[in-house]
């Protein structure tokens, strides 16, 4: 009996020990670094960020280089299937179309992971919202898939002057192209996303990463 009750004990001593050396190992911080628009080998870009001097930046590239058709209407419309994996769920991330080559700028439209949109342009590098049909700013749409890991397919068309946003399938706005500075109905096609700051962001614990893919007017990567 006592030998049982000893060996018992010894287990108990043991398990102690070892709970206290897990509790002692040292907590580590992962390495801090940026991946922008590299393929994922799933067939996706990818853009990942836990470094926080890049708080309350933006990152744009035209990196399909897909050109609109130069006439205010369309063959094919710009499609892109954008997936937040882990980051702030207010902060957007999403489609840029219309670029320009010669000043850099460029028109998009950005969801975020609460289910909200914004149709807005840049212009001499300064963001502004672009009045739609459905307002000016962030819209709440059910639209909109929410949370991480929720793939939305946002698209973008443009028949007679005339823009026409959907999302998932639904067309959520449209707006004139004479809504938007300077009017563009031609440019090439690419992605954006908002870095978050301090206090919506948790780097470098959880890095802003978020996946994007054409399907049209080319498919790519």
């Amino acid at each position: 009996m006592r030998r049982l009750s000893y060996a018992a004990g010894v287990a108990i001593v043991a398990t102690a020990f070892v709970l206290l050396a897990a509790c002692q190992q040292p907590t580590t911080t992962p390495a801090v670094s940026t991946t922008k628009w590299a393929s994922d080998g799933n067939g996706n870009l990818e853009f990942i960020t836990n470094d926080s001097s890049y708080y309350n930046y933006y990152f744009w590239d035209n990196i399909a280089n897909a050109a609109e058709n130069s006439s205010a209407d369309w063959t094919h419309p710009v499609t892109a299937t954008i997936e937040k994996v882990s980051g702030s769920s207010t902060e957007g991330f999403g489609v840029v179309f219309c670029a320009q080559s010669s000043n850099n700028d460029f028109y998009f439209v950005d969801i975020s992971a609460n289910g909200e949109y914004y149709v807005g342009q840049d212009v001499s590098s300064s963001i502004s919202a672009i009045t739609t049909s459905a307002g000016s700013g962030w819209v709440q749409s059910a639209a909109v898939k929410q949370g991480d890991n929720a793939a939305n397919v946002v698209s973008i068309a443009l028949s007679s002057s005339n823009y026409a946003i959907s999302i998932n399938g639904t067309q959520v706005c449209t707006f004139a192209a004479t809504a938007a500075t300077n009017g563009y109905m031609t440019g090439s096609s690419g992605f954006m996303i908002v870095i978050g700051t301090s206090s919506n962001e948790s780097f470098p614990g959880t890095p802003e990463k978020a996946l994007f893919k054409f399907t049209s007017p080319v498919s790519y990567p």
